[in-house]
């Protein structure tokens, strides 16, 4: 599943279609996201690298729908 984490400058109009469309001009088609999540900082290691993993964790938590049942 592509997500796109955008992070918007103050006062950006920038929209999930413009993400997209940016996209489909300069990637392959199956890289082009199907989610766009706009984030008002990116998390950052100790180090300045972009935590990927909490990235992900995020993209599970927000799109993948919940489990039924609790087991």
């Amino acid at each position: 599943m592509a997500v796109a984490y955008v992070e918007r400058g103050a006062g950006s109009a920038l929209t999930k279609a413009d993400v997209i469309g940016f996209c489909r001009g300069e990637v392959a088609s199956f890289k082009i996201p199907r989610h766009v999540v706009f984030i008002e900082a990116r998390p950052i290691t100790a180090s300045g690298t972009i935590r990927k993993v909490a990235l992900r964790e995020d993209a599970v938590r927000r799109l993948l729908p919940a489990t039924a049942g609790g087991d």
